[in-house]
């Protein structure tokens, strides 16, 4: 099972205090500290990646449709 906890600290003291406390606790796999807003969901890491490859298709459409769609919705 995997989960995930987030900390909000406010210095890199308790940054580094939190990090060495999970570190030390024998089940816990792996502790990474993010930067600000940084994406780490995997499907949405994975479209990213798809389409810098050119491995996505894109929909071309235009701004009216996609105002009538919305408008639609």
């Amino acid at each position: 099972m995997l989960c995930q906890l987030e900390l909000d600290v406010n210095n890199k003291k308790e940054i580094l205090f939190a990090k060495s406390f999970f570190s030390s606790i024998s089940f816990v796999k792996e502790v990474k500290i993010l930067k600000e807003k940084e994406v780490t969901n995997p499907v949405i890491l994975k479209r990213i990646k798809n389409y810098e490859t050119g491995n996505s298709k894109l929909i071309p459409v235009s701004l009216k449709s996609l105002k009538e769609n919305f408008a639609n919705a």
